[in-house]
């Protein structure tokens, strides 16, 4: 989920074709086809097997989406549409990232005109890259100690690796195919961390937010990429497993197989955890590319157990094409508090995916939110991707 859709901007999906075609294009213009492949499948870098940066926490436990949050981070230039941000600022604080004094001015302008008071948001300045706007992404995770207090932990913002759905296929670089530039957004949590007043830590893996669901008592589902991300960037599975247990509190990864033909295959565009028992997947139509994938990932989920000991109560979507083959990304929704903000995508199946929302989040104020243009929502890239729950310093009090 790049910035995602990033807009990638590219077709129905990136595929190996479409790649060797353009190499045969540039190969045309006296460019190696094996030096431009090589590129493009080079890891951008490596992790140092170095101890984390920061204070080490006692009992860390990594925070459930659906505990109460006091705010949302989210990013200047907004990429979410007007009716979303007022409603998140009628629960919320707003907390939002700027570049410059500039951006902070125009940010203000526009809250202004859309009447929302200037008590209801605060502006951190950070630096951004290409990525800025995917908070989910690039934005820390907030992990509690054993006394309640709220740490931050920053995992390395590198790159997103572009893989099929087998486990030892090619890796393709985002940065490198869609020439972008991560580096600067890597290094805003730390801006976050400062205005929030928190502790941070650095991790030392990657871990983009968009590719993991945990639920806040030990277990986090994530899908076979992140170990090969890991892996490519010098993290072996031993010590990214390791390291994520002592400093998220994950004693669990449940990994899950890939489902994209080529992508990203981050998890919040495949389910959503809607508590410790309880799972919403989606379902592509029978005819998709992804159904037989998706179809084998429900598979491995219902051999799982929960903390309990039961299996997973595991529920459907239906996410139908609004655009080709792109898929409705109705899993990549927002639980803050006590509402369910859902991404819509102007089709029929819009209501549907409303009301299964709420048959599975009784008690939940369950709002919709179209976003269209080329600045929307994508199958890759919603409503969940561009924001981030703030919880506070301590959950006890």
């Amino acid at each position: 989920m790049p910035p995602r859709g990033l807009h990638l901007k590219r077709p129905r999906r990136i595929t190996t074709i479409v790649l060797v075609t353009i190499a045969v294009i540039i190969g045309i213009c006296g460019v190696s086809f094996r030096l431009w492949y090589s590129w493009i499948t080079t890891p951008p870098g490596r992790i140092a097997a170095a101890q984390p940066a920061g204070a080490m926490i006692d009992g860390p436990r990594m925070a459930a989406e659906w505990e109460p949050a006091t705010g949302v981070l989210i990013a200047w230039p907004f990429r979410l549409p007007r009716e979303l941000v007022v409603a998140l600022a009628s629960d919320v604080q707003l907390h939002i990232t700027v570049k410059d004094d500039t951006s902070l001015r125009q940010a203000a302008s526009t809250l202004a005109s859309w009447d929302i008071p200037a008590e209801a948001y605060t502006f951190i300045e950070t630096p951004q890259g290409d990525g800025w706007y995917g908070t989910r992404d690039w934005g820390p995770f907030a992990v509690f100690d054993s006394s309640g207090d709220c740490h931050l932990t920053d995992a390395h913002y590198i790159d997103y690796p572009v893989s099929d759905p087998g486990s030892n296929d090619t890796i393709y670089w985002l940065t490198k195919i869609e020439d972008l530039d991560f580096r600067p957004d890597d290094q805003a949590p730390a801006a976050v961390a400062e205005a929030l007043h928190l502790p941070r830590i650095e991790l030392p893996f990657a871990l983009t937010g968009g590719a993991v669901a945990t639920d806040g008592r030990g277990t986090a589902f994530i899908t076979e990429s992140v170990i090969r991300e890991n892996e490519a960037l010098g993290v072996p599975k031993d010590r990214f497993l390791e390291a994520a247990e002592a400093m998220l509190g994950i004693e669990r990864f449940i990994v899950l197989p890939n489902y994209e033909e080529l992508g990203v295959h981050h998890i919040d565009c495949l389910l959503a955890l809607l508590d410790a028992e309880r799972i919403l997947v989606k379902r592509p139509p029978r005819d998709h590319p992804q159904y037989t994938h998706v179809e084998r990932v429900v598979e491995v989920l219902s051999r799982q157990l929960t903390p309990s000991g039961k299996p997973y109560d595991i529920l459907r979507v239906d996410t139908p094409r609004y655009d080709d083959d792109r898929l409705a990304n109705y899993t990549n929704a927002l639980l803050l508090n006590q509402t369910v903000y859902v991404p819509l995508f102007g089709i029929d199946a819009d209501a549907q995916a409303l009301d299964t929302w709420r048959r599975a989040m009784p008690g939940y104020q369950v709002l919709g939110f179209n976003y269209g243009g080329e600045d929307g929502w994508t199958y890759t890239d919603a409503l969940h991707c561009r924001t981030k729950a703030i919880w506070k310093a301590n959950a006890d009090q």
